[in-house]
């Protein structure tokens, strides 16, 4: 039996990680992933998503922390844009039923407390955030009715 596809996105210190915590606690047969930065993104987000799509059709909820969209966001502020274009990479999770929770800090001040964060970095932060919004409304990949944290 396959459950299902988790991929949460959104800004440093929103509390992506903290909301897969609960949801880990909650649900044994869980497998967790936590993407980073790698050389080949494309490759690194290939692979991850045929691993997410193996675990799933073991039976495993699988839950990704972060993916394709924060090399959509991130590269802007690292390089000089994104080393790829993951419609094909964001395809394949969809026919597999993947879904997106975009975590969006109802709080900012509260987001920046909790990392003792300085305000270039808490800048940076709301400029990812809009830049992740208006790249997946504007590329149409994503539907926005679906879950918003």
């Amino acid at each position: 039996m396959s459950i299902g596809i988790i991929i949460f996105d959104g800004p440093d210190g929103v509390g992506k990680t903290t909301l897969i915590n609960h949801i880990k606690k909650m649900y044994s047969n869980s497998y967790y992933m936590h993407l980073r930065v790698h050389k080949d993104m494309k490759l690194w987000h290939t692979a991850s998503a045929r691993l997410a799509i193996k675990k799933r059709l073991e039976g495993k909820l699988v839950l990704l922390d972060r993916h394709w969209p924060s090399e959509q966001c991130y590269s802007y502020i690292y390089r000089s844009g994104p080393s790829y274009n993951p419609k094909k990479i964001y395809q394949t999770l969809n026919n597999q039923g993947a879904l997106y929770v975009w975590c969006i800090p109802e709080d900012t001040q509260r987001v920046k407390e909790n990392h003792r964060s300085n305000r270039e970095k808490d800048m940076k932060n709301i400029m990812i955030l809009i830049m992740l919004l208006i790249i997946i409304i504007s590329i149409g990949l994503v539907n926005l009715n679906g879950l918003i944290f």
